[in-house]
């Protein structure tokens, strides 16, 4: 192997990189391969001029393979008019294989008197299927499975380096290989492959979505209680007054909102309760006011003399706020939907504090976590905590999230892959709240769904440990046996396999 001349090397690796580029356009330029692992296709390392490094030692000993694989593709673009691809194929065996008689025959070469190959006379080459065109990367991904399996067989014991550039350099070429994928510990569900995270997220959304709809039909009605209560001094008399065991609801607007403001939030504790299969904590009800317009809230929050002027000052500027120093929520925002959100957003909230010690200094999990279960519950992602300044790309991201239409889930993605990510998780969850942007807050939701459905089992323990005061970085490495980046890759193949 080492006898091999610098410029057959060459040669080969040309051709490689060329076979596993993608099927042929008719403009004569190639379509990327694409896969969910990361594409190598025309960017096959430069050989050193010494001899050859580990990976293209191993191309060149199963170089037989590689051909067989092209020369069995090309007789299947034959007999499927694919005479464009055919004819690329072939041309890459000669690259590799100048006196390969299947493929100089494929060309209609003939031999000249003295042994060279005389060059055919021109045609033209189209690809006439457009159906076996679209079959083309994965047909061939299965004509080089021999060889891509004799490199995965030869890695076994191979210095992670190696492996890893042997992983990726299949994964370019057959991203459907049973073998790559059980290496990746991958599982097959439906015929296709995906994470272990994806196969379980299935089956867990699904429980989630009949959990929530049984909880919120089946949950308590609130019983009457005193019409005339606020906090520390200012009493009133509301127009509805309603309580359960962990939430009591004031407000001048309709009696039908309020209990269902109460039943979501006692539905809210239940289905929480039972996700985690532990004890919930609310320790006593906290008070939701609910009032009709933005003009009644604040002539209510002006009376709060006791609070600081900066306390009155936050209430008074958003919609939706915390009664400042309590777990109590004021609701003023116009929209009885918003209302209902940012009264379940709290009520989580409160859940994550009481029972987890998990509050403002876990950012991830109080906007992450929180709004997860919130939209599970609620179907809308309405109440943010994070309360970053917004520069001008946040605010137009702010604006999109808040689009009905949008996929949070595809946008974490665009943020999150690629070799220089725009966020990253292990700075994500280091943060505060208030340190977070609106890129932390969308990725810190796709991390806590991603363990939410794909870790169901994981989630309660990685709470009482992030509680308990360990590191998040610490405990998510712990917990799911990989470091930071490592998982960020795991989240972000996730994302593309839950659309």
């Amino acid at each position: 192997m080492r006898g091999m001349t610098h410029e057959r090397t060459r040669l080969a690796a040309c051709a490689l990189a060329l076979a596993i580029s993608g099927p042929a356009r008719g403009d004569g330029q190639s379509c990327e391969l694409t896969s969910s692992f990361r594409s190598i296709a025309g960017a096959v390392e430069p050989i050193a001029l010494g001899g050859l490094d580990a990976l293209s030692e191993l191309r060149a000993a199963h170089r037989d393979l590689f051909i067989r694989g092209l020369l069995d593709l090309a007789a299947w673009c034959t007999e499927n008019e694919l005479y464009l691809e055919r004819d690329n194929l072939y041309r890459q065996v000669i690259e590799m294989e100048p006196d390969n008689l299947d493929a100089r025959k494929g060309l209609r070469y003939a031999r000249n008197p003295d042994g060279s190959w005389k060059e055919p006379a021109p045609r033209a080459a189209k690809n006439r299927n457009d159906r076996a065109l679209a079959q083309l990367s994965a047909k061939r991904g299965e004509s080089l499975r021999p060889y891509c399996d004799a490199l995965l067989e030869a890695i076994e014991n191979a210095e992670p380096g190696l492996r890893k550039r042997v992983l990726d350099d299949v994964g370019s070429i057959d991203a459907d290989n049973p073998r790559l994928h059980r290496l990746f510990g991958d599982v097959e569900s439906g015929g296709k492959w995906m994470t272990p995270e994806s196969a379980a997220g299935k089956e867990q959304r699904a429980r989630i979505q009949a959990l929530v709809k049984s909880t919120r039909a089946n949950a308590p009605n609130p019983a009457a209680t005193v019409n005339t209560a606020g906090p520390n001094g200012p009493n009133r008399k509301w127009k509805c007054a309603l309580s359960t065991s962990g939430v009591r609801v004031l407000g001048n607007v309709s009696e039908a909102e309020c209990t269902q403001i109460a039943r979501a939030c006692e539905a809210a504790g239940q289905v929480v309760h039972d996700l985690l299969d532990c004890p919930i904590e609310f320790a006593e009800p906290f008070s939701v006011y609910v009032f009709a317009t933005q003009e009644d809230k604040d002539a209510f929050v002006a009376k709060l003399t006791e609070f600081t002027v900066e306390g009155r000052a936050f209430m008074l500027s958003r919609a939706n706020a915390v009664l400042d120093g309590t777990d109590d929520v004021l609701l003023s925002d116009p929209d009885p939907a918003k209302r209902l959100d940012a009264a379940v957003r709290h009520a989580i909230a409160r859940i994550l504090g009481r029972t987890f010690a998990s509050g403002d200094a876990q950012g991830w999990l109080a906007d992450g976590l929180g709004m997860y279960w919130t939209h599970e519950l609620c179907g809308s992602r309405c109440t943010w905590f994070t309360l970053g300044s917004l520069g001008k790309e946040q605010a137009a991201l702010a604006t999109k999230l808040a689009l009905p239409g949008t996929n949070w889930f595809d946008e974490a993605c665009k943020l999150l892959q690629g070799e220089k990510p725009l966020v990253r998780l292990e700075t994500v969850v280091t943060l505060r709240v208030r340190a977070m942007r609106m890129e932390d807050m969308v990725c810190a939701h796709a991390l806590a769904a991603f363990i939410a459905e794909g870790h169901a089992d994981a989630v309660a323990e990685v709470l009482k440990r992030i509680g308990a005061g360990q590191p998040s970085p610490a405990v998510l490495q712990s917990e799911f046996g990989a470091p930071m980046d490592e998982l960020q890759t795991r989240v972000v193949r996730w994302l593309r396999e839950r659309r």
